[in-house]
């Protein structure tokens, strides 16, 4: 099924799929397993990790298909992956045993307190449809990771094109929260706003995925995308997306844990 974005509350969000274990199963399992052999490491998540050393413990809240976390296993990181979708889990752990995969909610963890040296969240906690819900696994998030510990969390991104289709109200207007709630995007300030009452501090941004970022906005190009003969421009796009940042479908915050101890969470 399609998904369709509308605004409700102010608020740019994605209907038409429900983001629950199930959905997320069949979408990891059918379409990404084959991607595991690849382990390729996201460029931005590269960039979060310069100066982090071998060895140091990471967490991938939300993991997925497993492809980040065993791209950090390879490059000697203690890393450890979780997601709530069980049979992804099983799949993920009968493939990779040496690697600590567990089904687990982001927002209540079975993790120790500030056990973590970073936290990595690419693109997850969009799919909560409370903010509540937000704010406790980015709470969550701050308990498990060491003082002085660092986070990169992403989210969709109320880029330029989306900005201006809210404006013109270009987007189905909705009076109540969607059942078939997907997930939501944000702008800069939206996502500072929710970490305000948190001991985090944001120490950069990086923006990526120009190429969905416009691409989703302009049908016609949403159609090029997936051409084999297009696919060589719209990469060189996500390349240098730090020249479209304006445009594009992800933001992500390098957020420093200011927490002072333990004791006070």
């Amino acid at each position: 099924m399609k998904s369709e974005k509308v605004v409700f509350n102010e608020k740019l969000i994605w209907t038409g799929k429900n983001a629950d274990p199930d959905f997320w199963d069949e979408h990891w399992i059918k379409h990404h397993v084959g991607l595991l052999g690849k382990a390729k490491l996201p460029w931005y998540v590269g960039r979060v990790l310069r100066g982090v050393p071998s060895g140091a413990r990471i967490l991938e809240a939300g993991c997925g298909s497993g492809i980040v976390v065993k791209a950090l296993s390879l490059r000697g990181y203690n890393v450890s992956g979780i997601d709530f979708t069980k049979r992804t889990i099983s799949f993920l752990r009968s493939q990779m045993p040496e690697i600590d995969f567990r089904c687990e909610d982001i927002r209540n963890t079975g993790y120790d307190d500030s056990i973590f040296d970073v936290y990595l969240s690419l693109g997850v906690v969009e799919h909560f449809s409370r903010e509540k819900e937000v704010e406790s696994a980015l709470s969550e998030a701050v308990r498990i990771t060491k003082p002085g510990g660092k986070l990169f969390v992403s989210v969709p991104f109320i880029n330029v094109l989306r900005k201006h289709k809210m404006e013109k109200d270009v987007y189905r207007q909705l009076k109540h929260q969607p059942d078939d709630f997907y997930q939501r995007a944000y702008t800069v300030e939206q996502f500072e706003c929710l970490i305000a009452d948190l001991p985090l501090k944001i120490e950069g941004v990086i923006y990526y995925d120009a190429a969905s970022g416009i691409c989703s906005e302009v049908e016609c190009l949403e159609v090029l995308k997936k051409s084999v003969i297009t696919r060589a421009p719209f990469q060189l796009i996500n390349r240098y997306t730090c020249f479209l940042k304006g445009f594009s479908h992800m933001v992500g915050f390098i957020l420093k844990n200011s927490k002072e101890s333990n004791k006070e969470l």
